[in-house]
Formats: C-alpha cells, sequence, structure tokens
C-alpha cells in the first residue's frame, strides 16, 4: 500500500487558508468551485468526488476533519 497522507491541524499562529486567487477570480465576475475527492484502490476507482460553487467572498475554510461530527451536520 502507498504512503497515507493527513492534512495538517490548522495552526493560528501561522494564519488559516488564504482566499488570495479566489478574491481575484470573484473580482473578474469568475464562479470559484471547491473541489474534494475520497477513494483509495485501484487506478480506475473506486472513487468519489464531491464539488460545490462558492458564492463571492465565501471564506475563511479550514478543513472539515477538524470539525466533530455534529458541527459538520
Amino acid at each position: 500500500m502507498g504512503p497515507v497522507y493527513r492534512a495538517r491541524a490548522y495552526n493560528p499562529a501561522v494564519g488559516g487558508p488564504k482566499a488570495c486567487l479566489e478574491e481575484g477570480f470573484w473580482a473578474q465576475g469568475l464562479r470559484v468551485a471547491g473541489l474534494d475527492e475520497a477513494g483509495r484502490g485501484a487506478w480506475a476507482g473506486p472513487i468519489v468526488v464531491g464539488a460545490v460553487v462558492l458564492p463571492p467572498g465565501a471564506y475563511p475554510f479550514r478543513d472539515s476533519k477538524l470539525l466533530s461530527p455534529r458541527e459538520r451536520e
């Protein structure tokens, strides 16, 4: 099995994700989509992908894995 990568915990001293690129796209009237994938196994699947189109200024987002199951719902 290959390596397993995990998201880093949010560190307030370092700061969270920045929306510099997204803000530039929003200023041009473009839409921004957030994507995520989950799955392991063979090259061709199985895999699940989700996408969300974010409205302008929809920030800050961090990592949902840092939320409790109740907060995610």
